[in-house]
């Protein structure tokens, strides 16, 4: 029996293992939860009007039923850069069926239009977890600062709010680097600052995503040299001195004669400290 039971549990063993390696019962999914940068959405460059898109709107219309044709209307309406395919769009982002929703609001992020910025910030604070991502993607491409702007302060800033939900944080956390990602970087260093207030969370799964996001930033477009502006740049000197720790525990080579400036003169004995010991952790 005792020889049976050791077998038993050595098949079991070597069960899970191939499961571990090979993805099997969802396993492989967890690449899904990695926290990176969206990819922005390519623009209308330049808007015309298409005799298409009466037609379009009538049909979505009189499809609301049947999510395969909707899915293939709105692809149509997104591609054909007809600032009157707009309404139709806006139109779909109240459908019930959330892929619907996520077409559309894709769609809109791909107009390049300014009109399309507030039906999107109108439904980004109530939409759910599965569907936000592609909003806060679709606004942070649309090129205009008032979508940027409405993703930092509505919806990345934590408004004195603890941060209590994985899911939620993950998407701000892609956020983050995404405003790294952008060639406007007005907004880098205020979202950079966020992730302090995020890893002071009693949530450890809150702190390990904020944590993670940090690693990352230095393989965003900007994230390294918004890194170095905090130092140089934030009036807090909690702040100064937690970047300046986060260099150093990097090894931001770069950063090297910003902190030698701070170890030399910044005003807080504590900031000067803490650039030392980043100076130290970088090495010779």
């Amino acid at each position: 029996m005792l020889k049976r039971s050791t077998s038993l549990w050595r098949n079991l063993s070597v069960c899970l293992l191939l499961a571990l390696l090979l993805g099997v019962g969802g396993v492989g999914e967890a690449s899904a939860e990695e926290i990176n940068p969206y990819s922005l959405l390519d623009q209308c460059q330049a808007p015309r009007s298409n005799p298409q898109t009466a037609e379009l709107a009538a049909l979505v219309n009189r499809s609301q039923e049947d999510e395969a044709k909707l899915l293939s209307l709105i692809d149509r309406l997104g591609k054909i850069c007809d600032k009157e395919a707009l309404d139709p769009l806006i139109g779909l982002l109240n459908h019930p069926q959330a892929r619907v929703r996520m077409a559309a609001i894709e769609a809109l992020g791909r107009s390049g239009q300014q009109e399309a910025i507030d039906p999107l910030i109108s439904i980004l604070l109530g939409e759910t977890d599965e569907v936000r991502p592609a909003l806060v993607r679709g606004l942070l491409s649309l090129q205009f600062q008032h979508a940027r702007a409405a993703v930092l302060n509505m919806f990345t800033h934590p408004l004195g709010n603890p941060v209590e939900r994985v899911e939620d944080m993950r998407v701000r956390a892609c956020a983050i680097l995404t405003f790294n990602q952008l060639n406007n970087n007005a907004y880098n260093q205020k979202a950079i600052g966020f992730l302090h207030v995020f890893m002071q969370s009693s949530n450890p799964e809150i702190v390990k995503i904020a944590t993670e996001t940090l690693t990352k930033l230095p393989q965003t477009r900007n994230g390294t040299r918004e890194m170095i502006g905090l130092v140089r740049n934030n009036n807090i000197p909690m702040i100064r001195i937690w970047m300046c720790e986060w260099l150093g525990r990097l090894k931001i080579v770069e950063a090297r004669g910003t902190l030698e400036e701070v170890a030399k003169s910044d005003p807080n004995q504590n900031a000067r400290a803490a650039a030392a010991a980043a100076l130290q952790n970088l090495g010779n």
